[in-house]
């Protein structure tokens, strides 16, 4: 990074201007949702996005632009105050570049017919949890995940950072569309095992291989009694130790990761 000379030495200085001020706006999800668009903060998950025309523009800190010269290339971006930045992304210790992206849009059947592994998340409100997941499930090569109504907001700046960029890694389905999704996939008769300490079996005893989908629920109250009766069967983790409930973002990496060795064949060859 860095070849590419910025020739524009206009440097914005106000919160006022209209690409800062819609950036900042997008730290609030009424305006995520009524925009479509989410900021992701951080050179390396700018530059893995597969496509880039999901990226608007890029705030770049004035101290810093001199080393994202190679991105600024490939995209609109405006050079700012080294103080706005921390505005647009909402932290007092920010990278010194930001893209404004497009929201990701997927149909429901679309994403019901790709197949591989899907992790539900159900009621998970914490966002550094739905981020970690979704990060674990894009590095895993999941074919989706949904999160249901009730979770933290999928594109919100602490699950955005979480994610490590991962929110563009695969289709991320929330609200109404990730409840279609799995009734697709239910119609379908994909496997649905939920994470759950009533759980007799581990995930080591149950057959993953093929279409499957991974329940993991509400930190403190887990999987709700109306989900579970909809799963083809339970998993938990076995816990010998002292304690006896995992970290959800925990939890569900060792599943994902249990899926992924029982599908090695198919997807590490």
């Amino acid at each position: 990074m860095g070849s590419y000379l910025l020739t524009d030495t206009h440097i914005i200085e106000s919160p006022a201007n209209k690409f800062v001020a819609l950036a900042i706006q997008l730290q609030s999800a009424k305006f995520r949702r009524k925009l479509g668009k989410f900021v992701l903060e951080g050179a390396a998950y700018i530059a893995d996005i597969v496509d880039p025309g999901r990226v608007e523009y890029l705030l770049v800190a004035q101290s810093r632009a001199h080393l994202y010269g190679d991105l600024c290339a490939r995209h609109t971006h405006r050079v700012v105050a080294d103080g706005l930045m921390e505005l647009v992304c909402g932290t007092v210790t920010t990278r010194g570049i930001a893209a404004v992206c497009t929201i990701p849009q997927y149909g429901a059947e679309d994403a019901a017919r790709t197949g591989g592994l899907y992790v539900v998340c159900e009621a998970l409100r914490d966002p550094g949890n739905l981020g970690t997941i979704i990060r674990t499930a894009a590095a895993a090569g999941a074919a989706a995940v949904l999160a249901l109504p009730g979770c933290a907001d999928a594109y919100a700046p602490k699950v955005v950072r979480a994610s490590s960029g991962g929110v563009l890694s695969l289709p991320v389905l929330t609200g109404q569309c990730a409840e279609q999704c799995l009734r697709a996939l239910r119609g379908r008769g994909v496997r649905i095992y939920a994470a759950h300490l009533d759980a007799l079996a581990t995930p080591y005893d149950v057959d993953l291989r093929g279409d499957n989908v991974v329940v993991i629920g509400n930190e403190a109250r887990g999987v709700s009694a109306e989900l579970a009766q909809q799963c083809t069967g339970l998993i938990k983790l076995p816990m010998p130790g002292a304690v006896d409930s995992l970290n959800a973002s925990v939890a569900a990496g060792i599943v994902i990761y249990e899926f992924l060795r029982q599908n090695r064949d198919k997807y590490l060859c």
